[in-house]
Order: C-alpha cells, then structure tokens, then sequence
C-alpha cells in the first residue's frame, strides 16, 4: 500500500490505466484531478481507515466554557483538523485518568443543575470534572460543567483529507485503489470493455487491504474473574442473542 503519493504521479498512472500517454497533460487533467478527489472523499466517508485516525489534546483553563478545537493532532505530526463528518470520541483527563464525555448540553437539564451562564441572581457554578460537550460553532465547542482546576481535553477521530488540486498535493489512501477506482469509472462511463477486468482488482484491492489491518483482540471472561496469566480459558468478546419462546 502506497500513501502519500502525489497527485502528478496518481493522474500519469490513471493515463497508463486508461491507456494514454502518461507524460503528456491533456484537457482531461483537470477533471482527473477533481475525480481523485472526490473519489478519495466517498471512500473515507464510506469505510474506517485506521491510519486517519488521530488524537487531538487542548487544555482548558478553569472557569472556561467556550474553547476552540484543536488544529494539531496530539503526537505533533499533523496540522490537520479533527474531521466532524465521521465519529468523534471525546474524553477528558481527570484526577489521573480519562474519562468519556458525553455530547449534548441541553439548558433545561444540566444549566438547571449546574449553571454555566454568570446571570445575575444565578451564577455560575464550577465543579469538575468535565462531563459534556457540544459544538458552539464550526471552530468552536463548550464544555459542562465550568471546571475549578484545569484539565485536558482529548478528541479522538479522523483527520480531514488532503485537497488533491496541485500537483505536489498527496493522497491519503492507497494510491493504487484511487487509481484503479477512478479508471473503472471513467472506463464504464466510456462504455468500455475493459471495464468489468478493472472492476475485480478495485474490489480485490480494497478486500486486501482491509483485511490486512491491525486490530485489537477483546476477551472476557463468564462465571468468574481472571487475569490473563491465571490460565484460565478466555474467549473473544461475540454477539449474543437470547429468545424466549413457549417451548
């Protein structure tokens, strides 16, 4: 699998897909150009990449009840911001270990217990830890309650994609998969035989590479408690459905 590929590189090997020139720009570039893009954008939308995921962290001061979303993720790597189109996890570190946010702040329930407005008559009322979030605005979120002590915000989720417009603009997906995608595509449109070939390796592609992402095993235990080294037997964590019947 091959990331970060530039957007040059995507469109000569598109041309050789389609079976044009590689080296020479056409009328068509501009339209190869917007069909990665969107292409790139359908499929983030649409399956789970676990190398977009990232962690953003922003500190919120005491008494503080409006803040900004991070803009750079937490190991420094990335100046990308947190992408609201796909889900987002919230957590907050407190008193040594994070704990979830939920979203929602509704007035008539949480300002009713704990009051974020410094109204006259009604003030303020701190407490930690944080508990809820929602967002303000596009570049900004509030947090429930307002906080005596400062503490940490984590929001976990996936990166917004590179714009794939010049031609040192890199993709964020497998370039071959963007590649062969986009040249079914344009192929079909074309009515062109070669079209239904293409269709198996795109799909084959996709299969392989999400097949040979990394993924955490989950095990528990029924009928007692046990640590992993105790040699008690462990199981994978499977749905489980229970009916009642009249037999």
């Amino acid at each position: 699998m091959a990331l970060n590929t530039p957007l040059s590189t995507l469109r000569q090997m598109l041309k050789a897909e389609l079976g044009e020139n590689p080296s020479v720009g056409t009328a068509n570039d501009t339209t190869y150009n917007q069909l990665f893009g969107n292409k790139q954008q359908w499929m983030a939308g649409v399956y789970d990449f676990p190398f977009l995921h990232k962690e953003w962290n922003d500190v919120v001061p005491p008494a503080t009840r409006y803040r900004d979303f991070p803009t750079s993720t937490s190991d420094g790597l990335d100046n990308r911001q947190i992408d609201f189109q796909r889900p987002v996890k919230a957590v907050v570190l407190y008193s040594n270990s994070w704990e979830e946010v939920d979203y929602g702040i509704d007035p008539e329930i949480e300002y009713n217990y704990l009051n974020s407005e410094n109204l006259p008559g009604f003030p303020t009322q701190p407490q930690d830890p944080i508990e809820r979030w929602r967002f303000v605005s596009a570049t900004k979120y509030e947090v429930w309650p307002i906080t005596v002590t400062q503490q940490v915000m984590k929001f976990e989720g996936q990166i917004v994609l590179n714009r794939l417009v010049a031609d040192t603009d890199t993709c964020d997906l497998d370039d071959m998969f963007l590649v062969l995608s986009v040249a079914f595509d344009l192929l079909t449109k074309r009515k062109d035989a070669k079209a239904q070939a293409l269709l198996g390796e795109v799909s084959t592609r996709l299969a392989s590479i999400r097949a040979n992402y990394s993924v955490r095993t989950q095990y528990c235990t029924v009928g007692g408690s046990a640590d992993r080294d105790s040699g008690a037997k462990w199981q994978r964590n499977v749905p489980i459905v229970l009916t009642i019947g009249n037999r």
